[in-house]
């Protein structure tokens, strides 16, 4: 049967996940938790929580799921320590930081892929399996049928979201509440302004989706061999968890689940069926109101009774053994789990009037409310035809209960390795993509929307010119025209659009193409198999060292763009002469309307989708100030910062590799901002120097 995983924000939720119907929980420890505003566990809570659940046959999953700052990389070594010292069932993680240091200090631990990882196609899943992942856990934007492409593609076990909140924007891809207002949701610390006002000409509240009600998909996703269904809520209540948990028990066992009180529980507006029948329509959008919130005070007392007592879930097989004995005669009750057994014993009696009653023996052993077992089974061996007191058989069922119970819930640690960096981790730099005699020396990434942009003349042989791949295959005379050129990759490929890319890109590669600027794992992976060398974006997350080193060894990259939620003074150790000489090389995004969210829901998308849409428009927020939304040929969209980041006039970028990303400027205005830029001049116009000196 495909798990139920359940959300756990706090200690008080864990019972409502528990009681009402989970196989397994996922919960954060109180650092690194992409939910840092729930409670969170501590270590001492963490340990308990493993205890009761394994006890109950409920399996234990952490989220260290944040990017890793350089400073942090001490604290992650020891929360990851605390997950193996809790003898927890799996840690759910985004940096590639957190994989390498498992690899290093804990290999034992499974590593579940976090859907901040934006894993949503096949191939992205193949390079979680070749880097020691068990489970992917999908981004929410994939229909059936493109689930069901990746499922029939791999085999490491898959994770699908079906109720809960959802983000407007791909998960991992989001820097709205970073930029807007410094709290990066990279880093668990969301402040949702997707569900603050924006409006569209024709909409309000336009980036504000209703939550998944997709309960009613559950059986066929099932059915189409999906691993585990994850519901989303670590901020929600207990109540919420337990009425969630239920209704999808209850329909995953053929049954009718309640919809009216899902929705009154939590809900915006209703419900949307979100991705998974492909209609991606004006009608997934939503708020929360006032009348939402009484609906969930009302219903709350009708939920309890779910989780009031424990579900026994755990089946035990026992055997009942009544021995005539020299003076006293002698009972032993023996349960077992499967795994487990113990012992309980005890006094047998003469029968007054008859020996021992088979139905009322198992009857008596099989009250085993407030624990987590049922009794399948009972064996009776009485060959002196004994019999045994009513209250010595519940003694012994009780002893025997606590005993499984204690022996189920005795933590097993996972190993940790007390080790160094330097003696577990092998140095990245001994990696050459490029051979000698054709170096890949670049100072510059100028990255293009489309080749209108480029300026007449621009042929910088220390400069990588970058392109989507569309506009490169309209044009590919043009891979010749500069010193190193570079095809982007699109940030969301679909499942049915990968043979068709990969087609591409191996056409290119005849053509004379050699790089492939690339956002996330499933890209990187395609230009690898195509034989050409992916050069790493933005969208990567790369905040820390570590990481960095990962990123370029795992794709022999010659170039890893780091992430912009750098603080400036942290980039000084990706300048220093060990990683000055390398291969690899460092860069930072200095100029840009850097894409803040990614929909695969369109706000501009009406009831009739894309019909008389230019590709383009704008949203506006409260203050006026409005964002361009650019089409990518109707497969996503992006939200541009409405202000450009400009640092080209910081030395803190020196010796970096700059990334200039140009969207919608013209060839006029690249070149001005080009001069500007190698010149170290301030900008001409209003800027943002975004989290690099957040102050």
């Amino acid at each position: 049967m495909i798990e139920i995983l359940a959300p756990v924000g706090s200690p008080e939720h864990l019972p409502a996940a528990v009681r009402s119907g989970a196989d397994a929980v996922y919960l954060g420890l109180k650092s690194f938790s992409a939910r840092a505003s729930a409670a969170n566990f501590s270590q001492n809570e963490l340990t308990e929580a493993v205890r009761y659940c394994h006890a109950s046959g409920v399996r234990v999953f952490v989220t260290v799921n944040t990017i890793i700052r350089n400073g942090e990389l001490s604290g992650f070594a020891e929360a990851l320590r605390t997950c193996c010292g809790s003898g927890v069932d799996g840690a759910i993680i985004q940096d590639l930081a957190a994989a390498e240091l498992i690899r290093c200090h804990c290999p034992d631990l499974p590593m579940h892929a976090s859907t901040q990882m934006a894993v949503h196609n096949s191939a992205g899943v193949k390079r979680l399996e070749k880097m020691g992942f068990v489970r992917a856990v999908l981004a929410r934007e994939l229909s059936l049928r493109e689930i069901a492409e990746v499922r029939k593609n791999t085999s490491i076990e898959l994770e699908v979201f079906i109720h809960g909140a959802l983000c407007v924007s791909m998960s991992g891809g989001c820097l709205a509440s970073a930029f807007f207002g410094g709290r990066s949701a990279n880093r668990g610390e969301c402040a949702g302004p997707c569900r603050l006002d924006f409006r569209t000409d024709k909409s309000d509240y336009a980036l504000s989706l209703k939550d998944l009600g997709g309960i009613d998909f559950a059986k066929r996703l099932d059915e189409t061999g999906i691993d585990s269904l994850k519901i989303e809520g670590r901020l929600k209540s207990p109540e919420y968890v337990a009425a969630t948990v239920h209704s999808l028990r209850t329909a995953l066992d053929g049954g009718e689940y309640d919809r009216t009180l899902l929705e009154k529980v939590f809900s915006r507006s209703g419900f949307t069926d979100g991705y998974f029948t492909g209609r991606r329509t004006h009608e997934m959008f939503g708020r929360r109101d006032e009348s939402g919130i009484a609906a969930s005070k009302e219903v709350e007392s009708r939920i309890h009774p779910l989780y009031r007592t424990e579900m026994p879930r755990v089946a035990l097989s026992g055997k009942l053994i009544l021995r005539p004995g020299p003076e006293t005669h002698s009972a032993a009750l023996t349960l077992s789990d499967g795994t487990n057994s113990v012992c309980c014993e005890g006094q047998a009696v003469e029968p007054t009037d008859s020996p021992l009653d088979a139905e009322a023996a198992k009857k008596a052993v099989s009250q085993l409310g407030g624990t987590p077992f049922y009794l399948a089974e009972l064996g009776i061996d009485n060959p002196g035809g004994l019999s045994v007191r009513l209250g010595e058989l519940k003694r012994l069922r009780r002893g025997a209960a606590e005993k499984l119970c204690a022996l189920r819930s005795q933590i097993r640690p996972i190993e940790y390795r007390d080790t160094s960096d330097e003696q577990s981790r092998k140095s990245v730099f001994t990696v050459r993509p490029a051979s000698p005699d054709d170096p890949f020396r670049i100072n510059e990434i100028l990255r293009f929307e489309s080749v209108r942009q480029i300026p007449v003349g621009l042929c910088e042989e220390s400069s990588l010119i970058v392109l989507p791949l569309s506009e490169i295959r309209k044009e590919p005379g043009i891979i010749a025209g500069f010193g190193h050129a570079a095809a982007e990759l699109p940030y969301f490929i679909s499942p049915s659009s990968e043979a068709k890319t990969l087609d591409g890109l191996c056409e290119l590669k005849d053509r004379g193409l050699r790089f492939v600027r690339c956002e996330n794992l499933g890209a990187a992976e395609l230009a690898a198999g195509a034989g050409l060398i992916p050069c790493l974006g933005f969208g990567f997350n790369i905040l820390n060292r570590v990481a960095f080193e990962k990123a370029v060894r795992e794709f022999s990259a010659p170039v890893c763009e780091l992430s912009v939620e750098h603080g400036a003074k942290d980039l000084y150790v990706y300048t220093d002469d060990f990683l000055r000489n390398a291969a690899p090389s460092a860069a930072a995004v200095v100029y840009g309307h850097v894409p803040l969210m990614r929909f695969r829901a369109c706000p501009l998308r009406t009831d009739r989708g894309c019909e008389n849409c230019p590709g383009q428009g704008e949203l506006t927020d409260r203050t006026g100030r409005t964002s361009k939304i650019v089409c990518r040929e109707k497969e996503f969209s992006e939200m541009l910062n409405s202000v450009p980041l400009y640092v080209a006039d910081k030395k803190d970028f020196d010796g970096l590799v700059k990334t200039y990303y140009f969207t919608t400027e013209s060839p006029e205005r690249v070149s001005q901002i080009l001069g500007l830029a190698r010149s170290g001049m301030p900008f001409d116009g209003e800027r943002t120097t975004g989290l690099y000196y957040k102050k």
